[in-house]
């Protein structure tokens, strides 16, 4: 019979972090998963069902899995971590905005922009 269709569900121990820190990640696909093919920084592959990865400089970071079925099918997904700088001090993140799901205040977004922008002048200049 035909096999169910792939879901590729990637997921995060903390998508918040303190950096340089690491992080451990968790597949929780559906479907008849056969290989699992995860991407840090556009750049670093790792081919295990639960990696875990250092992130070593504060950023947003996309992180990909991409899953392949028994029969040659693949579905990708994405998941965000945010590593804040150790100067960042302390921050809140919760339902801000009360939909039921967590919100990171805008702030920690703003000053990780801004210290990605610092270091792009730096090298500039």
């Amino acid at each position: 019979g035909d096999l169910p269709s792939l879901d590729a569900i990637p997921r995060a121990g903390n998508q918040i972090i303190t950096a340089p820190g690491k992080v451990h990640f968790y597949d929780e696909s559906k479907g008849p998963v056969g290989n699992w093919h995860w991407v840090f920084m556009d750049q670093i592959n790792v081919y295990q069902r639960h990696p875990s990865f250092h992130f070593f400089d504060p950023g947003i970071y996309e992180v990909s899995l991409t899953v392949t079925g028994l029969n040659g099918e693949t579905d990708t997904d994405y998941i965000t971590i945010v590593a804040l700088s150790e100067d960042a001090g302390e921050y809140s993140h919760g339902d801000v905005n009360g939909d039921g799901s967590l919100t990171v205040v805008m702030l920690f977004y703003v000053q990780i922009i801004f210290w990605a922008y610092w270091n792009l002048l730096r090298k500039l200049f």
